[in-house]
């Protein structure tokens, strides 16, 4: 369009200039000159028209990062940043409740933060013949460093073995119990928020085997797994249960696996609580990466539980190590650094699995 007023502009110069002899010059000059102006003017919009094309660029480009950094800040769950061995700064609060409408299929031992927010999930499943309330010390640290922990007891820790489910009935209970926790537990919390898409599985001894025959029937109710000296055992001399180690797992999320020196020896009197052939050993071998296999190298089965449990020779049965708080303190610190990094989505905590300069105690560690 432009193209075609110069040409135009300038026939009439030509047409003026012959008609007219006496102003043809004046009037090519001031022709000219309109065209300058004209196209000045058109060189002011052309800047003026970049400049607003760079301005609208530069609002996109700020636009943009600060769509990134919110996208980068959008963590829906609190997310821990203290010492994982040492208490966390949370206050936590405790709650039972008991099995039947409208609550859990079994009783349900919860501790959670006191402070309203948004926190992930850990359910942990208690070990044989054992009392959720004995692992007391270990599940308040967690909810001390921003996690919601459900410990179900999955029947009466009264140590008779006989009468007891299978692990593949508890299996069964455990999923009813995720059930609960994922949809009915919040109404219970008031302004603490368990976020059922940020869940992991945690269990001792059979509570390991339990946490894993979950997971393997559905791997999609959690996003990591971790099993504190877990046991693959098969009821008994008489049990004939079957093992849930048939092949690897493939879990799409990350498993840790925390082994004890002393689990495959007897005490004396008893057999192996942790045996060769059922042990950590095997879960670690199962699992896919990414996964981290620690052994306490001085320490056995049942040094976790806390120091005043009353559960007389149920947990006196297991060889033990010299400083069971020590132990303690190990297992409370790389659960909250193995959650924290797999559900808080902190994967610098990671680290602390394999610090073993960083540990209470004794350990080794492997990883993939």
């Amino acid at each position: 369009m432009r193209s075609f007023l110069l040409v135009l502009s300038l026939f009439a110069v030509w047409t003026l200039g012959a008609c007219e002899d006496g102003s043809s010059s004046n009037n090519q000059n001031n022709n000219i000159n309109n065209i300058n102006n004209i196209n000045n003017s058109n060189n002011v919009n052309n800047i003026n028209n970049i400049n607003n094309i760079n301005n609208i660029n530069n609002i996109n480009n700020i636009n943009n990062t600060n769509n990134t950094n919110n996208t980068n800040n959008q963590n829906p769950v609190y997310v821990g940043t203290s010492d994982v061995f040492a208490p966390g700064p949370l206050a936590v609060q405790f709650l039972e409740v008991a099995a039947g409408e409208p609550g859990p299929p079994v009783l349900v031992r919860v501790w959670y933060p006191q402070q309203a927010g948004t926190y992930a999930i850990v359910i942990f499943q208690h070990g044989f013949l054992m009392n959720s309330g004995w692992y007391s010390g270990m599940l308040e640290h967690l909810a001390s460093h921003g996690f919601v922990v459900a410990a179900p007891q999955m029947y009466a820790a009264d140590g008779m073995p006989i009468g007891k489910p299978t692990a593949a009935e508890e299996a069964v209970t455990a999923a009813e119990v995720h059930t609960w926790v994922t949809t009915q537990l919040a109404t219970r919390l008031g302004t603490t928020v368990p976020f059922a898409q940020r869940l992991g599985y945690a269990g001792h001894s059979r509570g390991g085997k339990v946490s894993w025959l979950v997971l393997d029937a559905n791997p999609a109710l959690a996003q990591a797994v971790a099993g504190v000296d877990p046991v693959d055992g098969t009821g008994g001399p008489m049990g004939g249960e079957a093992r849930v180690i048939d092949g690897p797992f493939g879990f799409p999320f990350p498993s840790y696996v925390l082994g004890t020196g002393l689990g495959s020896q007897s005490s004396g009197f008893n057999q192996p609580c942790a045996p060769t052939g059922d042990n950590h050993v095997e879960f670690y071998g199962a699992s896919a990466a990414p996964a981290w296999h620690v052994v306490a190298t001085e320490y056995g089965h049942n040094d976790l539980l806390d120091e005043d449990a009353s559960c007389g020779m149920t947990c006196t049965v297991c060889a033990g190590g010299p400083t069971p708080a020590l132990f303690l303190r190990l297992v409370s610190g790389h659960l909250t650094a193995f959650f924290r990094g797999a559900l808080q989505q902190d994967a610098g905590a990671f680290a602390t699995l394999s610090n073993t300069g960083a540990a209470p105690v004794t350990i080794t560690v492997e990883s993939r």
